[in-house]
């Protein structure tokens, strides 16, 4: 602001210098002098109007930099025409007052006021602004010194917390900086080695056995080397690096020394290897297929011993080929949505498959996959069990189930029309002879000569026989027992009553028997050969005693009847 004030004080003072200037040129006689003095005072308005504009622009805009709108190169060249016109024109004055013996103190004031305010026009136009910028400088130099500072401790920190040993080393074999690891590491401080020469005894507590790494250090400008030393500490893996340091003309001025332990990443790196030595183990040795193959490309990358023997292709061969190649084309579209499906790491049980041999048979095979990278590329690992046999045994026994029911289904057939046949001879031979006898019974009862009460009584008698029998013979198709107590007392009820007439004894053995997971069906059927088998013994083997064995195994049922009667040829 007072900067401003000054410009548009300094502003007013020329303007009213000039106009006094004008004023007491054309009051002065006309002479030869005066014309000269007019002449002068017209080349004055010139940079007298460029510097009044650079002064009317700074003061209409006080907030906009002087660059903006000051012309500098324009105010220097109109003010080093105005000084010296303004020169001319008081030592033109000067010869008029003595010429005419006229005191013209005005026009010398005048005079001297436009060159003042010039002076001033140029101080605050251009000479303040460089000022301020020097001003602007030398705090913009500040900061960045006290940036620099920071920026100095900032990186002496880290140097110090890098595990790393860092040092440098003068030519003439003195320590110029150590950071804080190394002193500690040599039992010291960084200050108390600092200038300190650098001892080949001092070197090997570096690094023990490579002192001659660093006393060769003016060899070449940079080297680096690893290095096993043994200390306190065990076995310790290092790389050394060592760089010079060199003037503009290239003279040996020390050099940089840098230890780096890298014992863990050594130590990570054996563990690698022997890890990955291990799973390859259990890759190449296992007894099933295995393979990995790009999940991009579908391509195999990887085949054990057993996949080459199990499938027949050579490790060329599996190598050239993709995981398509071993699948029937109708596996092909199930087989690009399992394979594009699974993350990274996820296990995943794909089912059964079938794949193709290399002499073109087919197998049937149970995959599990895991996702997995190998080499930078997502890749899938499969493990591939072949079941092919147990498929195989598994449709026999399905074959031999199925002919076992149908066998047991012929057999109840077989024992339906043979039950049907004793049945329809039992109500001829038996129940119809008895109802004929009532009947003749009963037609004598009409005679009138006829003993009544005997046909009756007889009449009674022979149909309580054919109740008894109807009754053995339901018994015989649905025995009540099975239904109400179960098959082992329907069993020892049908041995029990077998037992009371008469010359076989029949004993009942069982073990195991489960009857809840035993069908009815099942069970009527066995109730049904008991029968049929403890009859023909009754009535052809001829025996005093007889068994009927009953154990169960699972979902089978074994029954085995035996006696010791005469027996038939089985051929």
């Amino acid at each position: 602001r007072n900067q401003v004030q000054i410009l548009r004080q300094a502003a007013t003072r020329f303007n009213s210098g000039q106009a006094e200037l004008r004023r007491i040129a054309w009051e002065l006689p006309e002479a030869d002098e005066t014309n000269k003095v007019r002449a002068l005072l017209a080349r004055s308005e010139a940079p007298f109007a460029v510097i009044q504009a650079r002064a009317r622009g700074a003061l209409d805009s006080p907030g906009v930099a002087r660059s903006e709108v000051v012309d500098e190169a324009s105010l220097y060249t109109a003010a080093g025409e105005y000084g010296p016109i303004l020169q001319q024109l008081r030592a033109r004055f000067a010869r008029i007052e003595e010429s005419t013996e006229a005191g013209i103190e005005a026009t010398n004031r005048a005079t001297i006021s436009s060159l003042i305010a010039c002076l001033l026009f140029l101080c605050i136009l251009v000479i303040a602004p460089i000022f301020r910028q020097s001003t602007r400088n030398y705090l913009d130099l500040q900061r960045s010194l006290e940036e620099l500072r920071n920026n100095s401790a900032l990186l002496r920190t880290v140097i110090d917390a890098t595990p790393d040993l860092l040092f440098v080393v003068d030519g003439e074999q003195r320590f110029r900086f150590v950071n804080e690891s190394l002193a500690t590491g040599l039992g010291t401080t960084p200050e108390a080695l600092i200038g300190r020469d650098a001892t080949p005894e001092l070197l090997q507590a570096v690094t023990p056995g490579q002192e001659d790494f660093w006393t060769a250090a003016g060899s070449s400008d940079e080297v680096s080397t690893g290095a096993t030393v043994q200390g306190g500490q065990g076995t310790r893996h290092l790389t050394l690096h060592r760089t010079a340091l060199r003037n503009a003309q290239g003279e040996f001025l020390g050099y940089f020394g840098r230890v780096h332990d890298i014992t863990s990443f050594v130590e990570a790196e054996r563990q690698i290897q022997e890890s990955e030595r291990k799973y390859r183990g259990l890759f190449e040795s296992n007894p099933m297929p295995m393979w990995i193959f790009d999940r991009e490309t579908l391509r195999f990358l990887e085949v054990n011993a057993m996949a080459i023997a199990h499938y027949g292709y050579t490790a060329p061969e599996f190598a050239s080929m993709t995981i398509m190649d071993i699948r029937p084309s109708e596996d092909h579209d199930r087989l690009l949505e399992v394979t594009h499906a699974p993350r990274l790491g996820e296990r995943m049980m794909q089912g059964l498959w079938t794949h193709i041999l290399h002499d073109g048979r087919r197998i049937y095979v149970e995959v599990i996959s895991h996702s997995i990278v190998y080499n930078n590329r997502p890749a899938t690992l499969v493990l591939a069990k072949d079941v092919t046999s147990n498929i195989e045994l598994q449709q026999e026994l399905l074959e031999e189930k199925i002919a076992h029911q149908r066998a047991i289904a012929r057999a109840t057939v077989v024992v339906q029309e043979k039950e049907r046949n004793e049945i329809g001879r039992e109500l001829h031979d038996n129940v119809n002879q008895v109802l004929t006898s009532v009947k003749l019974h009963l037609e004598c009862m009409g005679d009138p000569g006829a003993d009544q009460e005997k046909h009756r009584l007889h009449s009674l008698q022979m149909l309580s026989s054919a109740i008894q029998e109807i009754r053995r013979l339901s018994r015989s198709l649905v025995p009540h027992a099975l239904n109400d107590v179960g098959l082992l007392p329907a069993i020892a009820d049908l041995l029990e009553g077998l037992n009371s007439l008469g010359p076989v004894h029949f004993n009942l053995k069982e073990a195991d028997i489960d009857e809840a997971t035993l069908p009815a069906g099942l069970k009527l059927t066995m109730l049904r050969i008991i029968q049929e088998q403890t009859t023909n013994v009754l009535k052809y083997a001829n025996a005093s005693n007889a068994q009927v064995e009953l154990y169960q195994n699972g979902q089978q049922v074994h029954l085995r009847i035996t006696d010791n009667g005469v027996g038939f040829d089985a051929r």
